[in-house]
């Protein structure tokens, strides 16, 4: 049995919660279970991460399902120039099992005016990567503030169905202010650009290139770089 397609910037969590509510699975290990007996062994390799066993089901390659839809790219920036196979591939696939399925928040988060918007167009709300940024509190397309759905495990409820149960507002979020400030606006733009690539960056040029960027030398106090840039950014960023 075919599995439903993958939304535009549905996050892989978002999109196993929406699979379990169309095949009526309770739990995750009753959805697992059935995710290997649609996969043929013999694609596989050992047992293959949940990431892997969905894009199977879908019938595309694990590459091809984790760069629009993991957040891998923001999860796992960089790393070393031997480790740099693509996101969802077999070399990655110790990665893949960790963070796979991750967002950088904790709770699934919506915006009121995506899910009207999603369903509209697709006929089902979803749970978008963007609005599982770390630090981006307001959704980037509508400038609302994003609801947290209340439930016992992140994504086991769909949006639509959250929102109208009861959904609260996210402690954390900053103030106002916060979404006009540019270095954020700044961040905000970086971090999409990163959801899209394909594989980690090599962490030495990379490094290099910061350095470069910033001037970054350990200071004759003997203060590091992190403490620097660590100082710089809290100068900046819009917290009382």
């Amino acid at each position: 049995m075919p599995l439903a397609d993958a939304l535009p910037d549905e996050a892989t969590a978002g999109y196993q919660g929406r699979q379990m509510a169309i095949l009526g699975h309770r739990t995750k290990t009753e959805h697992l279970k059935w995710l290997r007996a649609q996969v043929d062994p013999s694609d596989t390799e050992g047992d293959p991460p949940r990431l892997h066993l969905l894009a199977r089901c879908l019938g595309i390659a694990p590459p091809t399902f984790a760069q629009p839809h993991s957040m891998l790219g923001l999860i796992r920036l960089a790393a070393r120039a031997n480790d740099t196979d693509a996101y969802g591939s077999a070399g990655e696939a110790r990665h893949c099992r960790r963070s796979g399925l991750l967002t950088q928040k904790r709770g699934a988060f919506v915006c009121h005016e995506c899910t009207k918007s999603d369903i509209n167009a697709h006929a089902w709300a979803y749970y978008h990567r963007v609005h599982h940024i770390v630090g981006i509190d307001w959704c980037p397309i509508h400038g609302c503030p994003l609801l947290k759905i209340v439930s016992r495990e992140a994504f086991s409820v769909q949006p639509q169905h959250g929102l109208r149960t009861g959904a609260s507002l996210d402690e954390a979020i900053p103030c106002a202010s916060a979404a006009g400030n540019p270095l954020v606006q700044r961040y905000l733009a970086v971090s999409q650009l990163l959801l899209h690539p394909a594989s980690p960056a090599p962490c030495g040029p990379l490094n290099r290139a910061i350095q470069d960027q910033l001037d970054l030398r350990t200071s004759q106090e003997g203060e590091s770089r992190d403490t620097r840039v660590r100082e710089a950014l809290l100068d900046e960023l819009p917290i009382t």
